[in-house]
């Protein structure tokens, strides 16, 4: 996939417009380039028809390009190992048999995936390590991007619908907020991420460009008006449709939640209709991993939803329109994304008493199997006296 931006010849003097402007390279992207899939780590449009004097700020392009350089290895040396960390405290006992526990899980499995495809376009952007020329790697790659950011949104729609459930209609939460359910449920989401994704995977291919000769893994031309309509479906099933989902049902979880707390009957006028923490498969997680889960993604993931969702509308009525500017605040928010792709184990750590216990019971365990092994000296000092003790007993 083309990144109009990272090509190996930039330097402070020359800038996008100078590139867009080289007749060779206009006629190669007029004809090979359409508008990407929006949850793309790259914004990808039609050059064809933008105005060559377009007057692009070298400072913004420098500013994000030198963001995007030093900042981002930041997010992968943290996101990565602190993602696998989570999965392995979430897969201990007594994490494992809350329902809960799958889909955040499932939440951390997928921003890990994108965070490894995000460090391998780094590298590829930055350094001459490249895959592209291995048969299949570029679908391979389009293939985890797309589908892990598809999973990523949609598991985190199913956890705030898991919460809703368990919170405010405890007889479908008795059903469906299960272990064994929820575990279906991530398998399902999983299934059709892949059905979708590997089909339009096949859409690309390992190319080069005019400018650098650079390669890019980026869309066929053949392809062009699928990819087109393609993009502007993605646009809806994964960013307007689970973004107003997990609004809606956040802002009718923290309804239900409200008024049960202004509500709260007396002891003696409780019911038992709501299920008990004595229930480990229903039993809800502390509110504040919830609310803090769903104001980080508000917060850092919301953006990039709503500029794809822009960048869509423009698509619409200008199909070869291209606003480099656009791209630049695509850059920047994708590098908040990947901010809260990085923060998961911090907000379980700070908002969850289990896992908190689970963490110290790891780290215990960890310390245990480090201790010091007695030398061969002391284990021979140590050899009579066991045996002197043993006769003893025996006598």
């Amino acid at each position: 996939m083309v990144d109009l931006m990272d090509d190996n010849d930039y330097n402070g003097n020359r800038n996008l417009t100078a590139v867009y402007n080289d007749a060779e390279t206009r006629s190669r992207m007029s004809v090979t380039i359409s508008p990407t899939l929006t949850n793309s780590s790259e914004l990808l449009a039609e050059a064809a028809e933008m105005p060559e004097r377009d007057h692009i700020s070298e400072g913004l392009q420098h500013a994000v390009r030198q963001a995007d350089f030093y900042y981002a290895p930041i997010i992968f040396a943290l996101g990565i190992p602190c993602n696998t960390l989570a999965i392995i405290l979430l897969c201990r006992r007594p994490l494992c048999k809350e329902s809960v526990s799958v889909y955040l899980m499932a939440i951390s499995t997928a921003e890990s995936l994108f965070l490894c495809d995000s460090l391998y376009r780094w590298l590829a952007d930055f350094t001459p390590f490249t895959l592209y020329h291995i048969g299949g790697w570029c679908q391979f790659i389009t293939l985890v991007q797309h589908s892990s950011d598809f999973l990523v949104i949609w598991f985190m729609a199913a956890f705030s619908v898991n919460r809703y459930l368990t919170w405010c209609s405890p007889k479908y939460a008795a059903r469906f907020c299960k272990v064994s359910p929820s575990r279906l449920i991530v398998i399902s989401i999983t299934i059709v991420s892949l059905v979708v994704y590997v089909n339009i995977s096949l859409l690309f291919a390992h190319q080069t460009l005019g400018f650098g000769s650079k390669a890019y893994c980026m869309g066929l031309p053949l392809f062009r008006d699928a990819y087109i309509n393609l993009t502007r479906g993605d646009v809806f099933i994964n960013s307007f449709l689970p973004f107003c989902l997990i609004i809606i049902v956040f802002c009718l979880t923290a309804r239900e939640r409200y008024a049960k707390c202004m509500l709260q009957p007396c002891p003696q006028e409780a019911t038992t209709e709501i299920p008990t923490a004595d229930d480990a498969h229903v039993r809800a997680p502390p509110i504040a991993l919830w609310l803090s889960l769903h104001v980080a993604y508000l917060l850092l993931m919301c953006p990039e939803e709503g500029l794809n969702m822009y960048y869509s509308t423009l698509g619409l009525s200008l199909p070869r329109y291209l606003q480099v500017k656009l791209y630049m605040w695509k850059k920047i928010f994708l590098l908040v994304k990947k901010t809260k792709y990085a923060t998961n184990l911090f907000i379980f750590l700070a908002s969850c008493p289990e896992f908190r216990e689970s963490a110290l019971n790891l780290a215990k365990a960890m310390c245990q199997c480090c201790r010091k092994r007695p030398t061969l000296a002391e284990f021979e000092e140590t050899e009579p006296n066991m045996m002197h003790k043993e006769s003893q007993t025996e006598n």
